[in-house]
């Protein structure tokens, strides 16, 4: 008999496994932000001059779409066209358990909720001065909130598949996207010789998205290191003397 519930136990054990499994297969390529249409937005009313925008990426790194990217791309021609002072751009990489979602701009302690509030904060006394926030999203939660095996299991089910799925992130695409965004503020902004240094630019990854941020950025360094090192003819053949 005990053996018996011995091979329950471990058939029930198996059985959440798999259910996990599946759950994950099945939000990996899920659009978490449900209102693209408002993609790039003023913070509050009281805020003028604060505007944010989202892109949104896949547990490959990939961009669930690019015009998320296209959008943020053009409010910052925009507002190189239309304001004379200064740009701080703030790009904001979430981590664990956190996403693009409606339940995440909801919840009081969501990243995407808290983030408006955060680029409040790079706020200057001068009107012509602009604060633009990047919000680069992933699958941080990988789990519907309200998910039976999440509330039963959070937080610790979903660390190891996040942790894997933050290393993906950082793939070329990701990549691109971030230093797209950082050149367009730089280039944009300061396209005026009469006024340069007109941008200020802040990249913050929390949690794991700190972890996302330095892969990313590690491999551009590298990248365009090796790109100024003199070439070499690695055809040549050496001999033994």
């Amino acid at each position: 008999m005990r053996r018996l519930r011995r091979i329950g136990n471990v058939v029930n054990l198996f059985a959440v496994v798999v259910a996990v499994a599946l759950a994950l297969a099945c939000a990996s390529r899920m659009k978490m932000y449900v209102n693209p249409e408002h993609v790039v937005q003023v913070a509050r009313p009281e805020h003028p001059n604060v505007a944010w925008s989202i892109v949104e990426f896949d547990d490959q790194g990939l961009m669930f779409d690019s015009a998320q990217l296209d959008r943020a791309l053009a409010k910052l021609r925009e507002l190189a066209r239309t304001k004379a002072g200064h740009l701080r751009l703030v790009v904001y990489v979430h981590g664990w358990k956190h996403d693009a979602s409606e339940e995440d701009a909801e919840d009081k302690n969501g990243n995407l909720r808290q983030f408006p509030l955060l680029l409040e904060q790079f706020e200057s006394d001068d009107a012509d001065d602009q604060v633009f926030g990047l919000y680069m999203a992933w699958r941080g939660e990988a789990l519907g909130r309200d998910e039976p095996v999440n509330k039963l299991f959070q937080p610790w089910i979903t660390f190891f598949s996040r942790i894997r799925a933050a290393g993906r992130v950082a793939r070329p695409s990701f990549t691109e996207a971030l230093l797209s965004v950082l050149t367009a503020a730089e280039l944009e902004f300061n396209a005026d010789p009469l006024q340069p240094d007109r941008t200020t630019s802040v990249v913050i990854g929390h949690s794991m998205g700190g972890y996302i941020v330095e892969e990313a950025l590690s491999k551009a360094m590298l990248g365009s290191l090796f790109a100024q090192l003199p070439a070499v003819n690695v055809s040549k053949k050496y001999h033994a003397s």
